[in-house]
């Protein structure tokens, strides 16, 4: 994930595509704040810094 420390956000499809979450789990964790985010005009951008913390996080029953 070099592309964390030269990218500071991403935008939801990123999200989606780096992830393999759904649009709508994304879209839901944004709007109650489960994922942080920044509106820049209609863009909602997900700091890279929560994707490098959450690709760190070991996946249940693994």
């Amino acid at each position: 994930m070099n592309d964390v420390l030269t990218q500071p956000f991403y935008t939801v499809a990123e999200i989606i595509e780096k992830t393999g979450l759904s649009q709508a789990f994304v879209y839901k964790s944004v709007s109650t704040g489960e994922i942080p985010s920044r509106k820049l005009g209609g863009k909602i951008l997900i700091p890279a810094e929560w994707l490098k913390e959450m690709s760190a996080i070991p996946e249940e029953g693994v």
